[in-house]
């Protein structure tokens, strides 16, 4: 495993929701995938990070529990010491068994 991702146990995924999740703000060159990656494994998040081509934008899909994942949500409002998040835009789907674990993606 490499060190940008980790397994996590999904089990029963009737009860599991995904989120198409876009930050909005100074999140680029500040350490945000890797705070979005930490608090995805904490709260057994699977999907992944990446930046997108306009520099205040980072793209996030997550996929677990509805409540790991609203929890997820309204932790990625605070940020890195050197981010700023001005908008969150979620888009929900159904979970998907596409992802195993969280990752950060490069473009």
């Amino acid at each position: 495993m490499n060190s940008n991702s980790q397994s996590v146990s999904v089990t029963d995924s009737s009860d599991q929701v995904q989120a198409h999740i876009t930050l909005v703000g100074r999140v680029q060159g500040v350490g945000m995938r890797w705070h979005v990656r930490n608090l995805a494994i904490s709260n057994n998040i699977v999907g992944f990070a990446r930046n997108l081509f306009e520099r205040d934008k980072v793209e996030v899909v997550a996929g677990g529990k509805q409540e790991n994942v609203d929890r997820f949500i309204r932790l990625l409002w605070i940020g890195t010491r050197s981010s700023q998040v001005n908008d969150i835009i979620v888009t929900w789907s159904e979970f998907t068994d596409e992802y195993s674990k969280f990752e950060i993606k490069l473009l």
